[in-house]
């Protein structure tokens, strides 16, 4: 199976003879592609909806897949502790909902996990917020533009780290090991924060104004702190 680069760089960080339970799976792309290359042990691929899961089956038939398991299951509800899942997948959800799926399952599930990959669609410096303050350090990221599109996939194992203000915005990863893709962006960002304080510069200084000026002035800061 061929996978889109977001979902290729996904399962690159998936470790040989991992056990995986991919959330959110929808056609289980992800496990398919980890399983005809002798990546996994297992894959458990589950999601909240039946019609998602139907179609994974019906690929999982057509490649003749047999360690690929489709489970029905609300976030990390319906897996249990002798799965022995060490490797959790949550991608191309908000960051909100991934945040909710972990609160939700602090349980033996998660305590023996030891790989955890999510790609959140939004909200990125609370995910990474998030995944500090329940035990998992990042040890790497990947930035990448797929359709016009920027994705972010945050990996984690069990430590303890606390970043500053601008790494939690930017991913510390990604300032000190930046990519092409991510210094575009990150420029990008500067430049536009610059130029409309500039423009703030020309309007009748109101209250209102003020205020757009002062939290433009804080993100361009904040973007100033990574030195890119």
């Amino acid at each position: 199976m061929k996978l889109s680069n977001r979902l290729e760089q996904i399962a690159s960080f998936v470790q040989q003879g991992s056990i995986v339970a991919d959330i959110g799976t929808d056609h289980a792309y992800i496990p398919i592609f980890l399983s005809q290359h002798n990546i996994v042990k297992k894959c458990i691929a589950c999601d909240i909806n039946k019609g998602p899961l139907e179609n994974a089956i019906k690929h999982i038939k057509k490649y003749k897949i047999d360690n690929v398991e489709t489970r029905i299951s609300n976030g990390l509800k319906n897996l249990c502790n002798e799965d022995n899942i060490d490797t959790l997948i949550i991608a191309g959800m908000g960051g909100y909902s991934i945040i909710e799926i972990l609160t939700n399952d602090i349980n033996e599930i998660l305590e023996n996990v030891t790989t955890l990959i999510v790609q959140p669609q939004n909200n990125k410096p609370e995910v990474r917020k998030f995944l500090h303050s329940i035990g998992f350090k990042i040890y790497a990221e990947q930035f990448l533009k797929e359709d016009n599109k920027i994705y972010t996939i945050i990996v984690c194992e069990k430590g303890h780290e606390v970043y500053k203000d601008y790494e939690y915005i930017y991913g510390k990863y990604m300032i000190e090991n930046p990519n092409k893709t991510f210094l575009d962006w990150i420029h990008y960002e500067g430049v536009q924060h610059k130029e409309t304080l500039e423009y703030i510069k020309g309007l009748e200084q109101s209250y209102s104004i003020l205020q757009w000026k002062e939290e433009v002035e804080r993100k361009y800061n904040v973007y100033k702190e990574t030195g890119l």
